[in-house]
């Protein structure tokens, strides 16, 4: 599990560093090592990271995010950061872009489980977090005799657990077949316990204990932890001709499955035990991809970022998407309604918007009526803190994408 889960820390003199590994590809060399056969190479691995481990020399590797071009260029949309890269790391790097001008503005869409930034980089932007390096020369764990050892390669790692594994599944069968055995006996005492009982060849009624275990003996009816508890501790509906068939069918059932499991050997049942967690393993995976497209693609879920000192140019439908609350709301009423507009040509058309009542623009209708009398705006975090009403509409960019929704 340490290469499925991955381990990182630091102690007293030692310390570890351990990326994660595919599962499937654990199995793969698990299988191999079954058949003899060579190991196969492994890169590190996170479930749902769509980035790339690209090799960079032995034990190293670059860790690369994502990110495309679009728009002819002009943008681009990064959909994965490297590991432990987070989206607030790598949002400070970009409002740090923005306050050096080498960052135009960007938008976050992003998800709690999906990375989806478009940035307006310039020529000077630097594409600092997309890659970050992972180095496998540190992976030190304790070996099966307990001591801490140095693994040059997760195989080395893999070879060690599959020598332990191998003899706990011969102890697992041993178990498992005494197991059934007692069972068998078990089962079969019962029934001719029950037989005995109701055709009186052995009376337990109005009897001293002494006496009862004396005939049980005599019959050669076999203790079990020590005694006979497990018969004469039987419900008295026990005793019908139902329980005795009921019994009969778990002797068959146990028999059956103590003579399959006698014939398999060590290697298929850990074979099995493999099959079967990888095809669960699967269905889990293909939840998850199903669920984070589900997220990236549901508009209700979509979420922008307006930087610091950038103007973009969204209709009134997406403001009051992105500020939902009253508060919010009356926050804007009121510096409609306090003529805070630079525009003179919109003035006119906002001598309507000044006579609407505070509470009324908290209410969809006065949002409507808002829409239709200004057109489109500009959010400007300038330093008087004001609204520009602009009726341009053919501006293009992250923003447009709001335009007429």
């Amino acid at each position: 599990m340490v290469l499925v889960n991955g381990a990182e820390g630091i102690g007293t003199g030692w310390s570890t560093s351990i990326p994660c590994y595919n599962p499937l590809d654990i199995i793969a060399n698990i299988k191999k090592l079954m058949n003899n056969e060579s190991m196969d190479e492994m890169t590190p691995f996170y479930r749902n990271f769509t980035g790339d481990f690209i090799p960079n020399g032995p034990n190293k590797f670059i860790c690369s995010g994502r990110a495309d071009e679009i728009n002819n260029g002009k943008e681009i949309n990064v959909v994965e950061l490297p590991v432990k890269v987070w989206n607030s790391t790598y949002k400070k790097y970009l409002d740090e872009s923005i306050s050096k001008n080498t960052l135009t503005n960007y938008c976050d869409y992003s998800t709690h489980r999906a990375v989806d930034i478009v940035i307006k980089p310039t020529n000077s932007f630097d594409y600092k977090y997309l890659n970050t390096s992972v180095s496998t020369t540190n992976m030190l764990c304790f070996d099966p005799n307990g001591k801490i050892k140095k693994y040059e390669d997760p195989r080395e790692i893999i070879r060690e657990f599959y020598d332990v594994r191998i003899k706990y599944y011969q102890k697992r069968k041993e178990h498992r077949l005494n197991q059934l055995s007692l069972d068998l006996i078990k089962i079969k005492n019962k029934v001719r316990f029950i037989r005995m009982v109701v055709s009186n060849q052995l009376v337990v009624m109005k009897r001293k204990k002494d006496e009862i275990f004396k005939g049980l003996e005599t019959h050669d009816f076999v203790k079990y932890d020590g005694g006979y508890t497990y018969l004469l501790e039987m419900a008295i509906y026990s005793l019908t001709k139902e329980r005795i068939e009921k019994l009969e069918q778990e002797y068959d059932d146990r028999k059956n499955e103590y003579e399959v499991l006698n014939k398999k050997t060590i290697k298929s049942l850990y074979m099995n035990d493999l099959d079967a967690f990888e095809k669960d393993y699967l269905i889990v995976v293909k939840k998850e991809k199903e669920d984070i497209q589900k997220e990236i693609y549901t508009k209700d879920k979509k979420q922008f970022k307006k930087p610091k000192n950038i103007t973009g140019k969204i209709d009134l439908v997406s403001i009051s998407k992105a500020l939902r609350s009253d508060k919010s709301l009356n926050k804007l009423s009121s510096k409609i309604k306090d003529n805070k507009v630079k525009d003179n040509k919109s003035k006119s058309k906002l001598t309507e918007i000044k006579k609407l009542d505070t509470k009324k623009v908290k209410k969809s209708a006065s949002v409507t009526s808002l829409i239709s009398k200004v057109g489109h705006l500009d959010i400007s975090e300038e330093s008087d803190d004001s609204f520009i009403v602009s009726d341009d509409s053919s501006d293009t960019g992250p923003w447009s994408k709001y335009k007429n929704q």
